[in-house]
Protein backbone atom coordinates (compact mmCIF):
# COMPACT_ATOMS: atom_id res chain seq x y z
CA UNK A 1 0.00 0.00 0.00
CA UNK A 2 1.49 3.44 -1.02
CA UNK A 3 1.67 5.89 1.82
CA UNK A 4 -0.87 8.78 1.72
CA UNK A 5 -0.02 11.79 3.25
CA UNK A 6 -2.79 14.80 4.70
CA UNK A 7 -2.80 17.50 2.53
CA UNK A 8 -0.69 19.51 5.08
CA UNK A 9 1.59 17.31 5.28
CA UNK A 10 2.10 17.21 1.21
CA UNK A 11 2.42 21.12 1.62
CA UNK A 12 4.96 20.73 4.15
CA UNK A 13 6.96 18.22 1.52
CA UNK A 14 6.42 20.29 -1.16
CA UNK A 15 7.56 23.36 1.25
CA UNK A 16 10.49 21.59 2.44
CA UNK A 17 11.62 20.63 -1.09
CA UNK A 18 11.08 24.38 -2.51
CA UNK A 19 12.82 26.03 0.67
CA UNK A 20 16.12 23.50 -0.55
CA UNK A 21 16.08 24.60 -4.30
CA UNK A 22 15.55 28.55 -3.12
CA UNK A 23 18.88 27.98 -0.95
CA UNK A 24 20.15 26.39 -4.06
CA UNK A 25 20.57 23.02 -2.03
CA UNK A 26 20.81 19.35 -3.71
CA UNK A 27 20.05 17.42 -0.81
CA UNK A 28 16.94 17.75 0.96
CA UNK A 29 17.42 17.25 4.82
CA UNK A 30 15.32 16.79 8.26
CA UNK A 31 15.97 20.02 9.27
CA UNK A 32 14.11 21.43 5.70
CA UNK A 33 11.10 19.93 6.66
CA UNK A 34 10.78 20.84 9.80
CA UNK A 35 11.41 24.99 9.16
CA UNK A 36 8.47 24.01 6.82
CA UNK A 37 6.57 22.63 9.19
CA UNK A 38 7.11 25.70 11.30
CA UNK A 39 7.52 28.17 9.71
CA UNK A 40 4.13 29.02 8.39
CA UNK A 41 2.88 33.00 8.37
CA UNK A 42 0.38 32.79 11.26
CA UNK A 43 1.92 30.17 13.04
CA UNK A 44 -1.09 27.49 12.62
CA UNK A 45 -1.06 23.93 11.89
CA UNK A 46 -0.76 21.31 14.09
CA UNK A 47 2.87 20.97 14.63
CA UNK A 48 3.33 24.84 15.86
CA UNK A 49 0.29 24.05 18.09
CA UNK A 50 2.14 21.09 19.85
CA UNK A 51 5.43 22.96 20.12
CA UNK A 52 3.52 25.71 21.64
CA UNK A 53 2.02 23.12 23.91
CA UNK A 54 5.45 22.01 24.84
CA UNK A 55 6.70 25.30 25.44
CA UNK A 56 9.23 25.23 22.76
CA UNK A 57 10.18 28.93 21.53
CA UNK A 58 9.28 28.41 18.04
CA UNK A 59 11.37 32.11 17.23
CA UNK A 60 14.14 30.23 18.00
CA UNK A 61 13.75 27.08 16.78
CA UNK A 62 13.17 29.09 13.41
CA UNK A 63 16.54 31.14 14.06
CA UNK A 64 17.98 27.93 14.80
CA UNK A 65 16.61 26.11 11.38
CA UNK A 66 17.84 29.09 9.35
CA UNK A 67 21.30 28.86 10.45
CA UNK A 68 21.81 26.00 9.89
CA UNK A 69 20.11 25.61 6.78
CA UNK A 70 22.25 28.59 5.76
CA UNK A 71 25.45 26.15 6.37
CA UNK A 72 24.59 23.41 4.41
CA UNK A 73 26.46 23.08 0.72
CA UNK A 74 25.18 24.93 -1.87
CA UNK A 75 25.47 24.03 -5.54
CA UNK A 76 24.86 26.14 -8.50
CA UNK A 77 24.92 25.77 -12.41
CA UNK A 78 23.40 22.02 -11.43
CA UNK A 79 20.80 19.94 -12.84
CA UNK A 80 17.94 21.84 -10.25
CA UNK A 81 17.48 18.17 -9.31
CA UNK A 82 17.16 18.04 -5.29
CA UNK A 83 17.79 14.54 -3.95
CA UNK A 84 16.58 13.43 -0.33
CA UNK A 85 19.06 12.63 2.13
CA UNK A 86 19.34 9.22 3.89
CA UNK A 87 17.72 11.34 7.07
CA UNK A 88 15.26 12.77 4.84
CA UNK A 89 14.01 9.25 3.73
CA UNK A 90 14.53 7.89 7.21
CA UNK A 91 11.85 10.63 8.49
CA UNK A 92 9.58 9.62 5.87
CA UNK A 93 9.59 5.77 6.65
CA UNK A 94 9.24 6.29 10.30
CA UNK A 95 6.72 9.04 10.16
CA UNK A 96 4.63 6.26 8.65
CA UNK A 97 5.34 3.64 11.12
CA UNK A 98 4.30 6.11 13.58
CA UNK A 99 1.12 6.62 11.44
CA UNK A 100 0.54 2.93 11.25
CA UNK A 101 1.27 2.50 14.77
CA UNK A 102 -1.36 5.07 15.78
CA UNK A 103 -3.82 3.14 13.49
CA UNK A 104 -4.13 6.50 11.27
CA UNK A 105 -4.83 6.25 7.69
CA UNK A 106 -3.03 9.15 6.23
CA UNK A 107 0.53 10.86 7.54
CA UNK A 108 0.48 14.06 9.04
CA UNK A 109 2.43 16.23 10.79
CA UNK A 110 2.61 15.37 13.83
CA UNK A 111 4.05 11.82 12.51
CA UNK A 112 7.16 13.71 10.86
CA UNK A 113 7.32 15.29 14.65
CA UNK A 114 6.87 12.11 16.25
CA UNK A 115 9.55 10.87 13.43
CA UNK A 116 12.29 13.73 14.32
CA UNK A 117 11.82 12.92 17.90
CA UNK A 118 12.67 8.83 17.45
CA UNK A 119 16.19 7.54 18.78
CA UNK A 120 16.76 6.64 14.99
CA UNK A 121 17.44 9.83 14.50
CA UNK A 122 18.70 11.52 17.63
CA UNK A 123 22.05 12.57 15.63
CA UNK A 124 20.28 14.82 13.32
CA UNK A 125 20.58 18.54 13.96
CA UNK A 126 16.77 18.79 13.75
CA UNK A 127 16.16 16.71 16.48
CA UNK A 128 19.02 18.64 18.72
CA UNK A 129 17.35 21.68 18.38
CA UNK A 130 13.97 20.10 19.42
CA UNK A 131 15.39 18.72 22.30
CA UNK A 132 17.50 21.56 23.01
CA UNK A 133 14.59 24.16 22.76
CA UNK A 134 12.03 21.45 25.11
Amino acid sequence: MATQFTVSAQEALQQAQAEAMRRDHQELQPEHLLYALVASEDGSGIVPNILKLAEVDIAALKRRLEERLDKLPKVSGGTGQIYASNAFNRVLALAEGEAKQLEDEYVSGEHFLLSLLSPQLKDTEAAKMLKGLG
